[in-house]
């Protein structure tokens, strides 16, 4: 015992101060050890908490960065995770924690993770303009931003009450409601006096979010809901009995895509009653499912806005040959899909810059009886391929695919999806590119004309509709030589392009010909090789089966790759840098103060730190074999583009992928000739932290004389009433829901900037001129040694001007004008570019007059624009 009172006597070991920990993590900074350093902070934390103000800032920024770097080591999400997770243990009440862990599982697809993290980092700080943004960002994507649209459409919430309505009324008094959301049709059904209403969701957010709706509106007690889905649901663990009514609406643009074929298989099977057998049959000893039926229809269709997002429209980008991006792009006259991805994309038709022309009738494809239980089984003929032809009605390029359906909810009760039909909706939008027919040729003009003939393949598979261009027949008379004088002449572009097309086809041949021949001779000499060869080594061919580093382009990279504009500027820009930069070279060179080896040519180095597609140092390369090209932050698939087009142009050795984790760091050398980054996402708003990451790299990793492109930028706004972008985004009051009381707690996940909007094919009426909020110049001069952040970072800015129409000022749209360099600039609001809009939603409509005096307030925050509007 005295033994060990001895030892509990001796003096602990030292702990450091905490300055001396402050200089510790310095140093780690200093030589690029960001996990050093984030546990330096940690063991702050724990040590001395009241050090939190002094290191707020810097820990936030660790933080982010070595969650970054784990999580780009490739499987360490779980070691990132785990770092948030530390962190808020030792400071639950940081919210800028909170919003960069809802970041982080966002990026995972975590959706519902990601909104509660949000949701805490606002309830720490209401006015954390970053954590409103990231809220919106979650309820913008496909997982809750329909319900607003949905919601406010009262045609399509007044036919399901009537269905309901009469369904309970004739004795279909047991209902389920499956994909329940806020709970509106469960209400329908309470309101109807059905005996009981079950509802089951699977979103907990939502779950959460009803459970409020149903209370304010008194039916708390009268419908069970819940958390789960249907097809996990049983008789009688989650319900007593099987119900007479299932009523559900999950449905997407291609109607089946929510799974709604296996949810009624399963619901027929296991929770609802059999089918009516008989017409004397009671009406609630049968099961009835509301909608009915649903009858899909189909429309070949050109569209030069689809064209640019899915289809590579030159094998040229300024001196780069991007031909082999083309050939990956061919689809199998199998036309079976790669994966599980849905075929199609979605598009409110009448909303697309520049339209869209129907090439062929609407012709109805497809038709679902969802009270049959045999709902498209595998035995069922719709789930195997069926071609119908579409007569065309117009000359034009075939860019798509569309497709639409009517939804049956009863005998009297019809809602349309139809483009023509204002509807909550979305169009489904399969497109098509070049493509291969059974008989083995290939089709690479999609030119038709009237009389011509378009083979539509169909079929219903995998809980998806898949539609597919199968073969153009053209018409006898377009392809003779002579044109009879009642059909139009075929046009000089239009003739070229099948002399184009049937060069194209002929090399075609002859080089799978030559392929062939190759193959067999490799194969022969393989036979003859001792066994075991690593056919890895010696750079072999790889064969056609085998898949495209490119198979998965989003629309967005295959639309910012066909935007010449801005590929044009791009290349300008950083070629008549590095002609500049080698006149200064020779001029130097030949200076007879200097000593210089003339024989020597000095690298040109671009650090190129783009979250999208980015081929600008590449354009550099070609133009200069001595560049060195870093682009660290590029996604896989971009990597593989990236990857792609330097094999083609022979440029393999000048780029590394993976050469800095982060270049931006302190412990970055200043070498970069040249700073490249996208300052605008396609959705029409800044990207995340770029301001920040140019003031960074303008410190750490550019040379004094360095550059940075795009070198500047303006903001233009202009203030609108626009009644389209109100219903987008909230619940306009309880009429559009017949008075049931939801618009108050949905709205809770409003947006306060609407991203990817078509200003050009948006109604509004415009309450003032364009107006300029902001021009930021990144490559202003500083002094030197100054600790001040460049004005570029966090501008604010006061704008006044008089009213041009009475109105309400609900929106303020705002677009960018990218000066590249002096001489080269693009606009965002160009229909011809691949950008979209964006908007502030003001949280109040300001009413104004003709000539009123209006004060616009606005302010950038963590890449986010905040306005605030005065009307004296």
């Amino acid at each position: 015992m005295d033994e060990m009172q001895s030892d509990r006597s001796e003096p602990p070991l030292d702990v450091p101060t905490t300055d001396e920990v402050l200089s510790m993590i310095d140093a780690s900074l200093a030589t690029g050890d960001l996990g050093q350093a984030f546990r330096g902070y940690l063991f702050l934390l724990q040590a001395d908490p009241g050090c939190k103000d002094r290191i707020r800032d810097d820990f936030g920024t660790v933080l982010h960065q070595w969650a970054d770097c784990l999580e780009a080591g490739g499987g360490s999400r779980e070691d990132a995770l785990w770092c948030f997770e530390m962190s808020l243990r030792l400071w639950p009440d940081n919210a800028e924690i909170h919003n960069n862990m809802g970041a982080f599982y966002f990026r995972l697809g975590h959706h519902e993770e990601a909104a509660t993290c949000f949701q805490l980092a606002l309830e720490i700080d209401p006015s954390y303009t970053n954590a409103q943004k990231n809220l919106s960002n979650v309820v913008c994507s496909p997982v809750k931003g329909w319900h607003f649209p949905m919601l406010n459409d009262k045609k399509r919430n007044a036919c399901y009450q009537t269905a309901i309505t009469k369904a309970i009324t004739q004795g279909h008094n047991t209902v389920l409601d499956i994909g329940s959301g806020t709970g509106i049709l469960s209400m329908f059904a309470v309101q109807s006096w059905a005996k009981s209403v079950f509802a089951c969701e699977e979103s907990k957010e939502m779950v959460r979010l009803s459970h409020d709706v149903l209370a304010a509106n008194q039916m708390q007690d009268k419908i069970h809901l819940l958390n789960k889905l249907s097809t996990d649901m049983s008789v009688p663990e989650d319900i007593p009995n099987r119900v007479s009514l299932v009523v559900t609406e999950i449905f997407d643009a291609g109607l089946f895509g929510e799974g709604v074929i296996s949810t009624l298989q399963h619901a027929w099977q296991h929770l609802l009653l059999p089918p009516k057998t008989s017409e004397t049959q009671d009406v609630g000893s049968y099961g009835k499912v509301i909608p009915s039926r649903a009858v899909i229809y189909a429309q070949v269709i050109q569209c030069e806005y689809i064209r640019k997002q899915n289809r590579f429209l030159q094998d040229k980008i300024c001196n780069l040959d991007v031909s082999n991006l083309d050939d990956t792009q061919e689809t199998s006259a199998e036309y079976q899909p790669r994966d599980k991805k849905e075929p199609y994309t979605s598009e409110r038709l009448q909303n697309l810059p520049l339209g869209y022309q129907a090439l062929t009738p609407a012709i109805s494809v497809l038709e679902v009886d969802f009270n049959n239980p045999q709902i498209i089984t595998s035995e069922h003929p719709s789930t195997t391929w069926r071609h119908i032809d579409f007569p065309v009605i117009a000359s034009g390029k075939v860019d798509a695919v569309i497709s639409w359906f009517d939804l049956v909810l009863d005998d009297t009760e019809i809602l349309s999806t139809s483009p023509h039909d204002s509807s909550c909706w979305e169009q489904a939008v399969f497109p098509v590119t070049s493509f291969i027919t059974s008989s083995g040729s290939s089709k690479e003009s999609l030119h038709v004309r009237e009389q011509d003939t378009i083979t539509v393949a169909v079929s219903c598979s995998d809980d998806c509709l898949h539609l597919k261009c199968a073969d153009i027949t053209h018409h006898a008379s377009s392809k003779t030589k002579s044109t009879p004088a009642s059909a139009s002449a075929l046009t000089q572009e239009e003739v070229m392009e099948e002399m184009v097309t049937s060069f194209r086809e002929n090399v075609s041949t002859q080089c799978q010909r030559s392929c062939d021949l190759v193959e067999g001779v490799q194969q022969g000499k393989a036979n003859e090789s001792v066994g075991g060869a690593d056919s890895s080594k010696g750079g072999a061919i790889a064969t056609s089966n085998s898949c495209s580093p490119c198979d998965d382009l989003t629309p967005d990279t295959i639309a910012i790759l066909n935007d010449y504009k801005l590929q044009n500027c791009f290349y300008k820009a950083i070629t008549s840098l590095m002609d500049a930069s080698q006149e200064s070279e020779d001029s130097r060179s030949c200076s007879p103060s200097k000593s210089h080896d003339k024989s020597a040519t000095s690298q040109f180095a671009v650090l190129d730190i783009s979250s999208g597609v980015s081929v600008t140092g590449l354009f550099a390369a070609k133009h200069h074999p001595a560049t060195r090209i870093c682009i660290p932050s590029s996604t896989p698939t971009n990597i593989n583009v990236i990857e792609t087009i330097a094999r083609t142009n022979m440029l393999e050795g000048c780029f590394d992928l993976e050469a800095e984790s982060h270049p931006l760091s302190p412990s970055s050398e200043a070498m970069w000739d040249v700073l490249v980054t996208d300052l605008v996402s396609p959705c029409g708003t800044l990207r995340e932290r770029v301001l920040e990451d140019i003031a960074v790299g303008r410190v750490c990793a550019l040379k004094p004389n360095g550059t940075i492109l795009p070198g500047s930028m303006s903001v233009f706004a202009m203030c609108v009433e626009c009644a389209s972008l109100q219903t987008d985004s909230q619940v306009i009051g309880d009429g559009p829901t017949m008075g049931l009381k939801i618009a108050k707690f949905i709205n809770k996940y409003k947006v306060s900037t609407f991203l990817d909007i078509h200003l050009s094919s948006r109604a509004y009426k415009q309450i003032s001129q364009p107006f300029l909020l902001f021009h930021l110049d990144f490559n202003e001069k500083q002094e030197p040694g100054s600790s001040e952040l460049p004005s570029f970072v966090k501008p604010s800015v006061v704008r006044q001007f008089q009213a041009t129409e009475d109105g309400t000022i609900t929106a303020i749209p705002f677009w960018f004008n990218i000066n590249i360099d002096p001489s080269n600039s693009v606009n965002t609001l160009d229909n011809d570019t691949h950008w979209k809009q964006a908007a502030y939603l003001l949280p109040e409509g300001r009413d104004v007059k003709k000539g009123d005096q209006v004060k616009v307030s606005a302010r950038i925050e963590d890449s986010s624009f905040i306005f605030e509007v005065d009307v004296g």
